[in-house]
């Protein structure tokens, strides 16, 4: 009978020594596939590296097939990395919504879409741990079930089944709270607070903050804030003052993004930290040339140490801390407040 072939899989290359017993090429992991090695740069003690290359190596290898089927023939993985090169890619947050995706996948990977049911995904929330996490994640499955079913690759109808939606957070921050919120941040330092004690830690966030309350807009259109214009990026004209809030490129949503007029006060703000930022750049231009190595961009709102912040939720959550604003203040606070303000002094809603 004939030896079946086996899958790719791991194999230790063992160390080599010369005659005298001196180790010339140390033990590495390697993908053999077939009669052929692929180098997974992992060493013999690297075990969970060499794992995540193997990982990798099938992931890419892997072509999910793009016809229709039967719902029992489709993996959710199929379905998943069908969606993840169709939508995710092109994605301006793709690493954050592949994270996610990753994590869908390692549950639901290896059922079928004839096992999406109340029972698999009630038994996914208690695997997940968390209602709204799950949510979420839940979510990212069935948008990718739907781009598999308007592709033509599945005709049933799959519903995901979620669960309830967590209860709305009426916390809003009152001024002098945003202004206590900026000033801790503003005075945050190495160390502590005393003179010349450490660098400065929390001024990015101090302008998300000033920017997110003064345009009422949401976390990634404040982190992606840039004045040039660019794609991936929301907008800042400085000139004719108008915030453009949906990124270049993205597509509009339910989460409506128009543009929005920016106040005098950020304004004013606003273009002092381009000219900061100009300063700044061709300080660091002229630095790297003279040590060769590429300089810091500048472009953003929003920065540390000359590139932009991709999140922020770790450090905001640290100064609502240390501002003693309690519980249930996070980002999207900021935007919450800002329209009750604007309510409060009866502007319409529209």
């Amino acid at each position: 009978m004939p030896r079946l072939a086996k899958g790719p899989r791991l194999y230790l290359v063992r160390a080599r020594t010369d005659r005298s017993g001196r180790i010339t090429h140390a033990a590495r992991w390697v993908i053999r596939d077939g009669d052929r090695m692929h180098a997974t740069g992992c060493a013999e003690g690297e075990v969970a590296g060499a794992h995540q290359a193997l990982a990798d190596y099938l992931r890419a290898a892997h072509r999910p097939a793009r016809r229709e089927r039967g719902l029992s023939d489709i993996t959710i993985a199929d379905v998943l990395s069908i969606y993840t090169d169709d939508v995710v890619a092109p994605h301006p947050d793709h690493k954050r919504i592949a994270r996610r995706l990753q994590r869908v996948s390692d549950w639901w990977g290896n059922k079928t879409l004839a096992q999406v049911t109340g029972a698999t995904c009630r038994a996914y929330v208690t695997h997940r741990g968390n209602a709204g996490g799950a949510r979420r994640d839940l979510q990212d499955l069935s948008a990718a079930i739907g781009h598999h079913h308007r592709e033509g690759y599945h005709r049933e109808i799959v519903k995901v089944a979620l669960p309830r939606r967590g209860e709305v957070r009426d916390r809003w921050l009152s001024r002098s709270e945003i202004a206590g919120l900026v000033w801790t941040m503003w005075r945050a330092r190495e160390g502590g607070e005393r003179k010349g004690q450490g660098r400065y830690t929390m001024r990015h966030l101090a302008r998300f903050v000033l920017l997110a309350y003064a345009t009422a807009s949401r976390p990634g259109a404040v982190l992606t804030a840039s004045w040039e214009a660019a794609a991936g990026r929301s907008y800042l004209d400085l000139d004719a003052g108008v915030c453009y809030r949906l990124r270049e490129g993205a597509r509009a949503t339910n989460k409506r993004q128009p543009p929005v007029r920016l106040p005098r006060g950020i304004l004013a703000h606003l273009r002092r930290w381009r000219r900061m930022a100009d300063k700044a750049r061709a300080e660091a231009a002229a630095a790297a040339a003279a040590a060769g190595k590429p300089a810091a961009h500048g472009a953003f709102v929003v920065e540390w140490h000359g590139e932009p912040v991709a999140r922020i939720k770790v450090g905001f959550a640290n100064a609502v801390k240390a501002a003693k604003l309690g519980a249930g203040v996070s980002p999207h606070t900021l935007r919450h407040s800002a329209v009750t303000h604007m309510m409060q002094q009866g502007v319409p809603t529209y």
